[in-house]
């Protein structure tokens, strides 16, 4: 076949189809052997039979290498840097695959000039039995092929380091049912995360103010107990009548006028003992008006 370059090659470029010879249980046991894969679904009928099935099958990989054949074989000057695969079907043995694919992108990565391929096989009866990608390497174009010391395209350490570090290909039908559903639930998480990053965020409640304490009242002043309040003084009695002494008979006549002014003061009536009490009234009275001196009596003669 012609010599292959990514200057020249275009997306939808048919790769030459491959039939292979019908599968047989000798060819499933060596690539049992090849894989690693011992698993007694493919080595032993009464086995395969007690777990549901008519009898051993062929590994799923088993086409996904039949394809890679086909695709090595369409680029000669290329390299395969890598291959995946999904398995539709199983593959029985007496089956009669045929293999090809079509370019689906060309790109480059790393310095490098790559190329996808996507590969299926059918069976005899036309039924898609896997579904994959090669990711090819090539020459940019004939010029760097003669160039080069190798007859291969050079792969960057970028690759090589990206290669290690990426995760083993399962090696039989139950390690890859478990990285199916882990890149399945991976697929989810993206897809939650970006449906809540999409929906408008909800405006948080402003935080509750804290409720301010009333200051401290000041302690109260002490206070004095109030001045009971005075008894009303009770009304004091009417000042008892005062007489006179009776001047000696020697003074008649001087005291009659006293008398007489004492005897009008006793029948008025007594103030009102809230305004003016009458004792006071009473001292006022003879404090005002004392009382006339008694003249010395005249003395008899001897």
């Amino acid at each position: 076949m012609p010599k292959l370059y990514w200057d020249t090659i275009e997306k939808g470029e048919q790769v030459a189809p491959i039939t292979k010879p019908a599968v047989t249980r000798v060819q499933i046991a060596k690539f049992a052997g090849a894989s690693q894969d011992w698993s007694p679904l493919h080595l032993d009928d009464d086995f395969a039979k007690g777990a549901g099935y008519g009898g051993v099958f062929a590994h799923g990989a088993i086409a996904l290498s039949f394809a890679t054949e086909a695709v090595s074989r369409w680029l000669e000057n290329g390299r395969i840097l890598a291959v995946t695969g999904k398995f539709r079907k199983l593959v029985w043995p007496g089956d009669i695959l045929r293999m090809t694919g079509m370019v689906a992108d060309r790109y480059e990565s790393n310095g490098e000039a790559r190329v996808d391929v996507d590969v299926w096989a059918e069976n005899q009866n036309h039924d898609s039995v896997m579904q994959g990608t090669v990711t090819c390497v090539l020459w940019r174009n004939d010029k760097d092929e003669k160039k080069a010391k190798s007859p291969w395209p050079p792969v960057s350490a970028q690759t090589v380091k990206e290669r290690r570090t990426a995760k083993p290909v399962p090696k039989n039908e139950a390690d890859a049912a478990k990285v199916r559903e882990a890149a399945a639930a991976a697929e989810r998480a993206k897809l939650e995360a970006r449906a809540a990053a999409t929906k408008p965020a909800k405006a948080k409640p402003a935080p509750a103010a804290a409720p301010v304490r009333p200051a401290p009242a000041p302690a109260p002043a002490p206070t004095t107990p109030a001045p009971a309040p005075a008894k009303p003084a009770a009304p004091s009695k009417p000042a008892a009548k005062t007489t006179p002494p009776k001047p000696a008979p020697v003074a008649k006549a001087a005291a009659k006028k006293p008398a007489k002014a004492e005897a009008k003061a006793a029948k008025k009536p007594a103030p009102k003992a809230a305004k003016k009490p009458a004792a006071s009234a009473g001292k006022k009275a003879v404090a005002k008006k004392p009382a006339p001196k008694a003249k010395p009596a005249k003395g008899k003669k001897r």
